[in-house]
């Protein structure tokens, strides 16, 4: 499967409240967005229509503790993750 998901972003980061991912897609699809600690237990999970182009996407962290998580975004198989503090 190709990434057809390009320019992906996170900020700020870290943060002390909701993380903003700003990414590029190359087609209208569904993703996946998932905040995981690093013991492996999804935290959040949201399903998410994208266009084409420019997309910005909330993660909350309200009730989630400080420390070092993982975001996760898959589209069609193929996933990206990307290390995130929270403070």
């Amino acid at each position: 499967e190709q990434n057809i998901i390009a320019n992906l972003s996170i900020y700020p980061n870290p943060t002390t409240e909701n993380f903003t991912l700003n990414l590029q897609s190359k087609e209208a699809q569904s993703i996946t967005c998932e905040l995981i600690s690093l013991t492996g237990d999804v935290l959040y999970s949201k399903n998410e229509d994208i266009k084409e182009g420019e997309n910005t996407i909330t993660l909350p962290t309200i009730g989630i503790a400080k420390g070092n998580y993982l975001v996760r975004i898959t589209s069609g198989g193929v996933y990206s993750t990307f290390s995130v503090v929270l403070n």
